[in-house]
Order: C-alpha cells, then structure tokens, then sequence
C-alpha cells in the first residue's frame, strides 16, 4: 500500500500552523558546528525556537520515541521548546488533496518538552498544537519584559549593578590565594 512519508505530513502541518499564524518553517537542514540537524517543524519567534518532532502511530513505543526527540531538541541546543507529536496512521493513505483537512480535523497526541522536562502527552487538533505555541510565545513575551523591566531599573543604578556582576559571572575574576 502507498502512502505519504512523514515528510509530507510535516510540511502540511507547517502550511496549517502558518494559517494559525506562526512562522513555521518545514523540513530544514541546520548545520550546528559540524552536524547537521533535520528537524521536523521549526518555528522561531524572537529568539525563541521550537521545534515539532511528528511521527506515525507505529505501536505502544511511539510516543516514548517522539518524546525522546523531542527531548534531545532540547538537550542538543537546537531548540529551546521542542514538542513531540503523534500523528494518525490514517493520514498515511489521506490523498493529498485532502491531507490538510484531515490533519486540521484529526486528534494528534502532543507533549511539550522543556529544558525543564517533557510535559504529559495530551489529545487535540492542530489548532490547540497551535494554542500551546501560542502559550509558549506568550511566556517568551513575558520574559523578554522582566528582562527589559530588570534592565531599565539597574541601569542607573551602579550600586545594584556592581553587587549583581559578580553574582551573575560578569566581571574580573577574583584571585584566591592557596588558603581559599
């Protein structure tokens, strides 16, 4: 029987999530020092990259596979968020014609992995894969202000400034004597 490689679901799932309005970018290579990384979706937003790991349902282990993708994503450095998702067997023999509408009405299991750990798997449509990255643009957003908050209230103020550097690894290093 034929069907559609995973390739193909990926890019169809980059056009859908660029309709939910993120800048999705499938099937790239990225070159990370001397290896060459092949991630599945890729997805920057100000800094913040994510990466989608999608995979066939092939059995019990599928999900425990996509996950540890996804972590090592993470763990790698390519990407700071990285998700793992579960796409329907079904969508193999989908015409191509129709793939992008089954996939927008299919249930995909997803789990977000973090450099704080992999998140349960939960069930839902492309649009609510959409919504979790929308939330993880959200908190960068978030984090990008306490930083440029933190910026504007330490700038002027060297006290604060000369107590933090050296707290925060900036600055001359202190020399220890041997009874240090």
């Amino acid at each position: 029987m034929a069907g559609h490689r995973e390739e193909v679901v990926n890019v169809k799932l980059a056009e859908v999530l660029q309709k939910h309005g993120h800048l999705a970018e499938p099937e790239l290579i990225i070159h990370q020092g001397s290896k060459r990384r092949l991630p599945d979706v890729l997805i920057a937003f100000r800094g913040l990259r994510v990466v989608i790991e999608g995979r066939y349902r092939a059995g019990a282990q599928t999900e425990v596979q996509v996950r540890k993708k996804a972590s090592d994503r993470v763990n790698s450095g390519l990407a700071h968020i990285a998700i793992g998702v579960v796409y329907p067997v079904n969508l193999r023999a989908t015409p191509q014609a129709d793939l992008e509408k089954q996939l927008s009405t299919s249930s995909l299991k997803f789990a977000v992995v973090s450099e704080r750990g992999a998140g349960d798997f939960q069930e839902g449509l492309v649009a609510d894969l959409a919504d979790a990255l929308a939330r993880c643009h959200e908190a960068a957003d978030e984090v990008r202000t306490a930083i440029q908050q933190f910026q504007q209230t330490v700038s002027n103020r060297t006290g604060i400034a000369q107590r933090l550097m050296p707290i925060l690894g900036f600055g001359p290093e202190v020399e220890h004597g041997e009874d240090a």
